[in-house]
């Protein structure tokens, strides 16, 4: 059975009833399928789905609304019926007062109309606009309220205004404080200034525009051509499927896993479903949103007229979007096309009002043994149908879920523009019933009402609808068993009647369609789904209030009622200025006046969801919202033997090619930097310069910062902005040659020559031969035992010690030199090769061998013999010096000294250490240290760092050191011009 519009249906359609009105040319404004009886349907689709002959093909029906003019040249509106079989007209029916939806067609017409009426011009005229603005007018369905004849069709038009000659500026930021009313037959009847303040009403006071309301485009303007350039730090997203999606769609019969149904959709609910099937089984026979409804909350006259049906009053098919490839839908997408008419009555397509495609929702079930340790997982893949629709201002995302669980999801998504009204800027009092979201501009509070119509076909058509709630047992009750008041049951009750129920989350209230006829042979209990609803508030308008007696379905969250093939609408076929009493609610309380009532226990019923959003408006909604998400949901309960999504294949990295960040991520080379980074065209922040170490002293030669420590060095922020590289080289190291000219240089060496003359070198001391470092004890010591864990002494080989493995066969490659640490370049003494990063300094494989690793050494003890056992003594650490003309800062390099236990003596000449680590076993290093020149004891002083001791001794004479020992050899004149320290 196709669901879609065929066109040529609107041919046959507006051929057979132009002949019912006497030669004149009808205003179609519908021309759509009637869908067949249910009866008959049933019969269809069982046959179809068994196979069997089809015994009888349901009439192909028509249902036609057109407009022609009556005696007294007055619209009317005539609802016709006709049998597509036999091209003729079955039914004709005359709705007195009754108003057809208006199109964008009409309301661009009515805008027209009011901009060319000169009274409006006129007023337009008194609020003395900037010469630059342009008058936007926004046409409205008429709400009712009371004020007027509501058999006569009238619009409500808004103004509002814009400063771009760009069509896509937001004139809903400056609102003007004007607004008419339009007849049907496009005139003016009414000009009201609207009121500015909350204590205001309807006036006709000419009030210019307050031109202080003028403010930054940049704050609200939404459309990229008229804002600063959007972010760059969001990288490309694509949804591939190699092999194809995994849904099979012919005509309008869709199958995915093991979902079946039919899709449909007309111009005022726009997307339907219909048979729902799982597995073969059925679940619904059709599924669809109903109606929405939008009132707003300001209470003054005349926005008591904003309140908009926006399927009744416009439609959601005839203003659903066509759907553009990448941007409104992702992945391997299928569109569907529909069809309506034009006021001729021919066919006009509307273009990929339908988007179908899959997506990932994440992990759909996974288990991990904890004591195998083994995890199972299964991710869910979705189905999703599309819809979105523009109304005005708001755009409304309409999308089904298919779940592979059997469940289903329909999820909302609202986003657009508010409609917006003006303020004074000088109104004193808060307004309470709105936002303020821009100079002068307010954004009234609003609710959306939705209603989600639901036709259960659970395992057949005779269903029930079953409110269970849990509640906890009671404690003292002797005849109930719960000693530890911890005992919950839940509690049943089959409806009989039609009616409307509220949620109530302390009782966890579910609300269950079940067929009471077939039982799951496990739980013993009726097969059937159960509703996810989405909690929202019900309408806020009052019992007596239009708004109320309009929108009856909004009284309650839930509604039961026994299908009627025409009841496919809650507030009634015609909401256009709709007085009440058409609704839901109504056509139930007609049945129980009129004893025609009938019980929809195992019957054929329809579930009416009412839910929504109060939307109280944020500033961050402006200047166009962020989608809100109402989700609804459909779940089997007891319906299957188990998890219908036990047999969903585990989740596999084969399959699924997800890429390891850190392996597409490429190192840049600058140095400074050295990030991850993918996007080659991201900032990257750098030193360009090579690194400077001299006399201690650590920095960049393109910036000026110079520290002490290597994690000070490392800590200096790059001076320099570009872009990552992994080609660009790193500039080679190079050496702190003074660049200054000689007269520069001869006056500061003459500077220098007028201070205190150094002492002297001594020849012997000058000559003598550089003493070599201490033996180093080839093996360890026999009687000690080594300690599990143990790492080799030997530089860079870093083998550990495994209690109890054999000594044999060991091979132990180190560097026997020390590291050097020279104007940026790293590497060891034994061996010529230098790097420049200290991670490739770390990896410098050695370079001499020996069969044996040295875990413990020979073992000695403290000297003195006082320390305690397996007390390490060091003969050497290593030093490093700078100078300033007062002091000489000298660093003895030894990690995790005892504060505590560490002594140092400043005499004239030495410097006494006796330094002991933490480590355990605990390594001692005690030296009398001859220094090159005389110190005041008294003024000199130290301290201990994380990973040295660093003594400054005040020299006694003011003389420039060549060296920090008195025993160590002369590498030459160094000159110190200038004051050294942290820049």
């Amino acid at each position: 059975m196709q669901y879609f519009i065929l066109q040529q249906i609107y041919l046959s359609a507006s051929k057979a009833v132009r002949p019912h009105f006497g030669g004149q040319e009808p205003n179609f404004r519908v021309v759509t399928l009637l869908e067949p009886p249910k009866k008959q349907m049933i019969l269809y689709l069982e046959q179809e789905h068994l196979g069997q002959p089809i015994t009888e093909v349901p009439t192909r029906l028509a249902r036609v609304e057109v407009i022609v003019k009556g005696s007294r040249d007055e619209n009317q509106l005539f609802e016709l019926t006709v049998d597509l079989d036999s091209d003729k007209v079955v039914q004709k029916q005359h709705h007195k007062g009754k108003h057809s939806y208006i199109d964008s067609d009409y309301m661009q017409a009515v805008e027209k109309a009011c901009l060319a009426d000169d009274n409006v011009q006129a007023e337009i005229s008194t609020l003395k606009l900037p010469p630059e603005a342009t008058v936007v007018v926004e046409a409205w369905a008429y709400a009712t309220d009371g004020m007027n004849d509501m058999t006569e069709r009238l619009t409500m038009c808004w103004f509002y205004m814009r400063f771009s000659d760009n069509a896509d500026a937001n004139y809903y930021a400056y609102p003007l404080d004007v607004c008419a009313e339009v007849s049907e037959s496009l005139q003016v009847t009414k000009i009201y200034r609207l009121p500015a303040k909350p204590s205001e009403r309807i006036h006709q006071e000419k009030r210019p525009y307050d031109r202080r309301k003028m403010h930054s485009t940049a704050a609200s303007e939404y459309h990229p051509n008229l804002r600063p350039s959007p972010r760059t730090t969001t990288k490309p997203y694509q949804v591939v499927q190699p092999n194809g999606p995994s849904f099979r769609i012919e005509g309008n019969h869709l199958e995915w896993e093991k979902w079946s149904f039919r899709v449909g959709f007309n111009y005022r609910e726009g997307l339907t479903l219909h048979d729902i099937r799982f597995d073969g089984r059925s679940l619904f026979y059709r599924l669809s949103l109903s109606e929405m409804f939008v009132p707003y909350g300001d209470p003054r006259a005349p926005y008591a007229r904003k309140a908009a049906f926006d399927l009744g009053n416009d439609g959601a098919g005839i203003n659903a979007n066509n759907l553009r490839l990448g941007c409104d839908c992702l992945g391997t997408i299928a569109y569907f096309d529909a069809h309506h008419n034009t006021p001729a009555g021919e066919p006009m397509k509307l273009p990929n009002v339908v988007c179908c495609h899959e997506q990932d929702d994440g992990i759909l079930w996974k288990h991990t043994n904890f004591r195998t340790k083994n995890p199972v997982v299964a991710r869910s893949r979705i189905l999703v149908l599309q819809t979105i629709i523009t109304v005005s201002n708001y755009e409304y995302i309409f999308a089904w879920h298919f779940g592979q669980d059997a469940s289903i999801v329909y999820e909302i998504r609202a986003t657009g523009i508010l409609s917006t009204v003006p303020i004074d800027l000088d109104v004193e009092e808060k307004v309470p019933y709105g936002t303020v979201v821009a100079p002068g501009v307010l954004a009234p509070y609003h609710q959306h009402l939705f209603s989600l119509r639901i036709d259960p076909a659970i395992d057949g058509h005779t269903n029930s609808l079953v409110v269970e709630e849990s509640t906890p047992l009671p404690i003292n009750d002797p005849a109930v068993h719960n000693p530890f008041g911890i005992g919950y049951v839940t509690e049943q009750k089959t409806i009989e009647e039609e009616g409307g129920f509220d949620l109530d989350f302390t009782k966890n209230r579910v609300f269950k369609f079940v067929n009471e006829s077939k039982i799951n042979p496990i739980t013993g209990t009726p097969v059937g789904f159960k509703l996810l609803p989405f909690y929202s508030q019900n309408l806020l308008s009052h019992p007596s209030s239009f708004h109320a007696k309009r929108s009856e379905f909004g009284d309650h969250a839930v509604w039961v009622s026994r299908y009627q093939d025409a009841d496919l609408f809650p507030a009634g076929k015609y909401t256009m200025q709709s007085t009440g009493g058409d609704g839901l609610a109504s056509t139930i309380a007609r049945r129980r006046e009129t004893h025609t009532a009938e019980s929809v226990r195992d019957q054929d019923i329809v579930i009416w969801h009412t839910f929504g959003s109060t939307h109280n408006p944020r500033i961050e909604d402006w200047p166009v919202m962020p989608s809100e998400k109402l989700m609804v949901g459909l779940k089997p309960v007891n319906f299957f033997s188990g998890n219908p999504g036990l047999d969903v294949a585990p989740s596999t990295q084969d399959k699924n090619k997800s890429v390891l960040y850190y392996a597409m991520a490429e190192k840049c080379v600058h140095q400074g930097c050295g990030k991850l980074f993918t996007d080659a065209t991201a900032e990257c922040k750098y030193h360009p310069g090579p690194p400077v170490f001299h006399e201690g002293q650590k920095g960049w030669k393109c910036c000026k910062p110079r520290v002490l420590t290597f994690d000070e060095f490392m800590a200096i922020p790059p001076c320099t902005v570009g872009v990552h590289s992994t080609t660009d080289k790193p500039p080679e190291v190079e050496e702190n040659k003074p660049k200054e000219d000689d007269a520069a240089l001869a006056q500061k060496i003459a500077e220098l020559s007028a201070g205190p003359r150094r002492t002297p070198i001594p020849t012997a001391q000058a000559h003598a031969p550089t003493p070599p470092p201490p033996p180093e004890s080839e093996s360890d010591d026999p009687t000690l035992a080594i300690p599990d864990g143990a790492t080799c002494r030997r530089r860079t080989c870093g083998k550990t010690y495994t209690k109890g493995a054999a000594r044999e066969g060991e091979s132990c490659v180190y560097h026997p030199g020390a590291p050097i640490f020279h104007e940026g370049s790293k590497g060891y003494s034994c061996c010529k090769r230098r790097v420049l990063e200290f991670d490739q300094f770390m990896k410098i494989e050695g370079c001499a061998s020996k069969d044996r690793h040295l875990f413990i050494g020979s073992g000695k003890k403290n000297k003195g013999g006082s320390g305690s056992s397996g007390e390490e003594k060091l003969e050497t650490v290593r030093h490093d010096f700078y100078q300033t003309p007062a002091n000489v800062i000298a660093s003895f390099f030894l990690k995790k000294i005892n504060k505590e236990a560490a002594k140092v003596e400043f005499r004239d000449k030495v410097v006494a250490l006796d330094l002991v680590t933490t480590d355990a076993p605990p390594k001692r290093y005690t030296a009398e240290v001859p220094l090159y020149g005389a110190i005041d004891p008294v003024k000199s002083t130290h301290k201990i760092l994380g990973t040295k001791l660093e003594v400054t001794l005040a020299k006694a004479d003011g003389a420039s050191w060549p060296v920090l020992r008195g025993d160590e050899a002369l590498t030459g004149e160094i000159l110190q011009v200038g004051r050294a320290g942290r820049a």
